[in-house]
């Protein structure tokens, strides 16, 4: 992660950088926590359908395929704990 610059933070380094917003990454977050998608909308106070498109958007810009992958990089990159 590079910065935060007006609600956005940026992930990778170079031309391969992409921008999570900061929902993306709070929910990127709580999904690390191992939060279901239920548990994720009643938290943000969202839809599931907003979860969800929410969470595809986080694994294209991380280019992981799934939950489990999107949290195990969080945690290698240190973008969570």
């Amino acid at each position: 992660m590079k910065g935060k610059e007006n609600g956005r933070r940026e992930i990778g380094s170079g031309a391969d950088h992409e921008i999570l917003t900061d929902r993306e990454f709070e929910l990127l977050v709580l999904l690390a926590e191992g939060r279901t998608n239920q548990e994720l909308s009643e938290c943000l106070s969202i839809s599931i359908n907003t979860v969800k498109t929410h969470l595809r958007n986080i694994f294209n810009k991380l280019d992981v395929d799934n939950r489990t992958q999107a949290a195990a990089y969080a945690r290698e990159t240190k973008l969570v704990r």
